[in-house]
């Protein structure tokens, strides 16, 4: 980036691709659905007594509206933003006030997901401590907590002290923090990605291994050992399903900063990889209510018993499809 004083009166055109508006069509048709799809999750999540009912249905509630918020207005936003620096100027404040929205919106995600997993980390490997991290004050300040830090990793470039969001000169990257771009980009990831993603790899995993032990360990027919398998059998499923979804969630955003790092003259040099790894960052959150339903057997009946619901108001039917209570 040019990082002298006349950037901020200059504008920037990059070069139009003439693949990039059938790529822009993608992402908004994906996104939309994926919206619509974390939408009917949101709701199954708050509706549905198996899952209602769980203690940390708040939190997952939390990390879903957030991933519609992402894939409903983010992402599609910052594509359109891609597709317009090709061929319109846009006024050198733009980031300044978008660049900001992006970036706490994207770190406050990845924190909620880093909250949500250190959750399940503690129910898992530390269960006689799980009741103490599910009260009423404890589930406010997980739900709090991800927007605080957002909050101060994003205060600087906001505020532009010493920082400040930029149009980029280079294609994909729309908005990024500058002047001193190489230090903020490598320390507001730090901070916003990679430090969460690394708490949601480790407590996931734990997570797996603990689960997955305790189901193989379950002896005896006895009600009171089969309650306490059928517990920890849902407890493995939903821990599977967020375990899934972050795998997807590193192969979706990792490989555009990683190729950029370790190979950025054969990543610059294709505009299809770039197409591609940034299509498969700005599709991340779009992706998630399909492995929720996939992985999740309490998620399937959810979403089928959300769309009974809707099916029976617009069409005055009664609901085809009748919860099951014991869950």
């Amino acid at each position: 980036m040019n990082n002298n004083s006349s950037f901020q009166n200059e504008s920037v055109v990059l070069p139009h691709h003439s693949s990039l508006p059938v790529w822009l069509a993608v992402i908004l048709v994906l996104d939309f659905f994926g919206a619509l799809a974390n939408a009917v999750t949101f709701v199954a999540t708050l509706v549905y007594n198996p899952l209602r009912k769980s203690s940390s249905s708040v939190i997952l509630a939390h990390c879903i509206l957030l991933d519609l918020v992402v894939t409903g207005f983010v992402y599609p936003i910052t594509a359109v933003v891609t597709y317009v620096q090709t061929r319109w100027l846009l006024p050198a404040h733009f980031c300044r006030g978008f660049g900001a929205v992006f970036f706490f919106a994207i770190y406050l995600n990845d924190w909620a997901h880093a909250v949500m997993a250190v959750n399940r980390f503690i129910g898992a490997v530390l269960p006689h401590y799980y009741k103490q991290v599910t009260t009423r004050p404890a589930l406010i300040v997980a739900v709090v907590m991800p927007w605080l830090a957002s909050v101060l990793i994003n205060f600087a470039a906001t505020a532009e002290i010493t920082l400040r969001y930029e149009l980029s000169d280079s294609w994909p990257l729309a908005c990024i923090p500058g002047p001193d771009k190489e230090s903020a980009l490598i320390i507001m990831p730090l901070f916003g990605t990679y430090i969460p993603s690394v708490l949601i790899g480790i407590s996931y995993t734990a997570v797996m291994i603990t689960a997955k032990q305790a189901v193989r360990r379950k002896v005896g027919d006895d009600s009171g050992v089969t309650r306490l398998s059928i517990r920890l059998g849902q407890r493995y499923e939903t821990s599977k399903t967020l375990f899934v979804c972050f795998l997807w969630y590193c192969l979706a955003n990792f490989p555009l900063p990683v190729t950029s790092f370790y190979f950025p003259e054969e990543l610059y040099a294709s505009m299809d990889l770039q197409f591609a790894f940034l299509g498969l960052q700005y599709m991340s959150s779009a992706v998630n209510p399909v492995f929720f339903i996939a992985v999740s057997r309490n998620y399937r009946h959810g979403v089928l018993y959300v769309l009974e619901k809707i099916k029976g108001r617009a069409f005055g039917q009664q609901p085809a499809f009748k919860p099951e209570s014991s869950h």
